[in-house]
């Protein structure tokens, strides 16, 4: 069971992410953007406020999902990432690619 929580508002679907967003954590993240996917939203936000850590599992879920939303001509947001989150994102020069 995934370690966060997820609800729609309005048009976009908000997905709270807690703990490691890495391992099992990531694979349930994947599978509840999915299927956010699969239910036709093309615009979600996830919030990474409650993350301690994250891994090349979780940000391949991210980069996964950016750009299957992409080909939707849909949008995925970040919102949360602390300072710990953003040196992994420089690290791996990803800041660009998701605005933070």
């Amino acid at each position: 069971m995934m370690n966060g929580n997820l609800r729609v508002e309005g048009e976009q679907v908000v997905l709270t992410v807690g703990g490691d967003f890495q391992g099992r954590n990531a694979a349930d993240v994947r599978d509840a953007l999915i299927e956010c996917l699969q239910n036709g939203h093309h615009s979600i936000v996830v919030d990474l406020t409650d993350v301690s850590a994250i891994n090349a599992t979780g940000l391949g879920v991210l980069i996964s999902i950016q750009q299957r939303l992409e080909s939707l001509d849909g949008k995925l947001s970040l919102q949360g990432v602390n300072n710990s989150l953003k040196q992994v994102f420089e690290r791996t020069r990803l800041c660009q690619t998701f605005g933070i």
